[in-house]
C-alpha cells in the first residue's frame, strides 16, 4: 500500500471490544501499519495488548487523547465511551465513523454503506456506520426495491449474544455449562436465561409494546431503503447463539416479482450468495462466520407480490468490513 505523508492517523474507540478487535483484523488485513493506528478503550483496559498483525497494539486511554493528532475515529460498539470522546474529537477536527449509535442521536448524519451512495457521504465529517442487520438487508434489498419496488418488509431478526458485548457471550457460555451439569444458572445481563431459550425484546417498550432496538432497526432500514415510515415492522429475538445472524424477510413489492426474477437478480451482486433451492440450508452458527458476505436461502413466493426469504450474515465480521472499507474511501487508504 502507499500513503501520502504525513500518513493520517486513525483512532479505533473500544479497541478492546468484540467490534473493535474485528475492525482491528480488518485493517490489518488491510496492510495498515501499525504506525497509523491509536488503539483506545476506558481506562480499565489501559495497557492490555491486541492482536494486530505480527506486533499488536496496546490500548491506551481514550481519556487522554490527543485529538489533534488523529485524522479518522472510527467508534464501536461502546456508546458510553463513545459519548464522552466523539465530541472532543470532533472539536478536534476528527473525522468520525460511528457504529455505536451516539451520533445517531444527537445530530443528523448520512449513513455510510461501503458501494453505495459514496457522492452523498464521502466528504462529510460525520457518519454513522449501520449494524449488521440494516447492512446485510440493505444488501438484499436495495437490488429488489430498484427492481420492483418495496411496499413493506416484515422481519423476524434472531440476534445473538455477541450483539450485547463480550459479558453476555460469557454469560450465555456460563449458562449453558451450568445447565448441562444440571446447576441453576443466575442471569446478570438478559432478563431471563438465555442458554436453551429465546427472548424477545424487553428494553424500551412503547405503548405499543415495540422495543427501542426494534424501533431503530425499522427506522435505519425506511432511511437506508428511502421507504415511508412504518413501512418496516421488525421483530428482535435473543437466541442462544454465541456469533451470527439471520433474518427472515417477508417482502411485498409493489410490482410484480417472481422469485426466480428475484434471484436472478441478487446473482449479480458482489458480496451476496444465493442458495439454490435443493442445497443444504445456510446456518448462521455454521456458515461464513469471519466472513463479510450476506448469504440468502429460502426464496419463495408468498402470495400476491410477496417473497419470503431467509438471510444469514457475520453479526461482527460484516460491519468490520464496511467500516474498514469506508475509512478506506474517507483518508484514501486503499491501495
Amino acid at each position: 500500500m502507499s500513503h501520502d505523508h504525513p500518513a493520517p492517523v486513525i483512532a479505533v474507540l473500544g479497541a478492546d471490544g468484540l467490534l473493535g478487535e474485528a475492525m482491528l483484523a480488518a485493517l490489518a488485513a488491510d496492510g495498515l501499519p501499525a504506525a497509523q493506528l491509536i488503539a483506545l478503550g476506558g481506562e480499565d483496559v489501559e495497557g492490555e495488548r491486541l492482536a494486530y498483525g505480527d506486533a499488536g497494539l496496546r490500548v491506551q486511554p481514550a481519556a487522554g487523547c490527543d485529538w489533534s493528532r488523529i485524522a479518522l475515529v472510527i467508534a464501536t460498539d461502546d456508546a458510553a465511551l463513545a459519548a464522552a470522546q466523539l465530541p472532543l474529537a470532533r472539536r478536534a477536527g476528527a473525522r468520525v465513523l460511528d457504529a455505536s449509535g451516539w451520533l445517531a442521536g444527537e445530530a443528523p448524519a448520512p449513513v455510510a454503506i461501503a458501494g453505495h451512495d459514496e457522492n452523498r457521504w464521502r466528504r462529510a465529517d460525520a457518519l454513522v456506520l449501520p449494524d449488521a442487520v440494516t447492512l446485510a438487508l440493505a444488501r438484499v434489498l436495495m437490488p429488489l426495491a430498484a427492481l420492483a419496488g418495496i411496499g413493506h418488509v416484515g422481519l423476524t431478526v434472531l440476534r445473538a449474544a455477541s450483539d450485547d458485548g463480550r459479558a453476555a457471550v460469557e454469560e450465555l457460555a456460563q449458562q449453558t455449562i451450568a445447565l448441562l451439569n444440571a446447576r441453576p444458572s443466575n442471569p446478570q445481563i438478559y432478563p431471563r436465561r438465555l442458554a436453551f431459550n429465546v427472548l424477545p425484546e424487553w428494553q424500551d417498550l412503547d405503548a405499543q409494546g415495540r422495543g427501542g432496538g426494534e424501533r431503530r432497526l425499522d427506522a435505519g432500514l425506511e432511511q437506508v431503503l428511502g421507504l415511508a415510515p412504518g413501512s418496516v415492522a421488525t421483530t428482535l429475538l435473543r437466541v442462544p447463539l454465541f456469533y451470527g445472524l439471520a433474518c427472515v424477510v417477508h417482502l411485498r413489492c409493489t410490482a410484480a416479482l417472481s422469485p426466480a426474477a428475484a434471484r436472478e437478480r441478487l446473482l449479480e451482486v458482489p458480496g451476496l450468495e444465493v442458495l439454490e433451492a435443493d442445497e443444504a440450508p445456510v446456518s448462521p452458527a455454521e456458515d461464513g462466520l469471519g466472513q463479510p458476505a450476506v448469504r440468502v436461502g429460502g426464496l419463495r413466493a408468498a402470495g400476491e407480490r410477496g417473497l419470503n426469504l431467509w438471510v444469514v450474515a457475520d453479526n461482527v465480521t460484516l460491519p468490520a468490513s464496511n467500516g474498514v472499507q469506508i475509512a478506506q474511501t474517507l483518508i484514501g487508504t486503499a491501495e
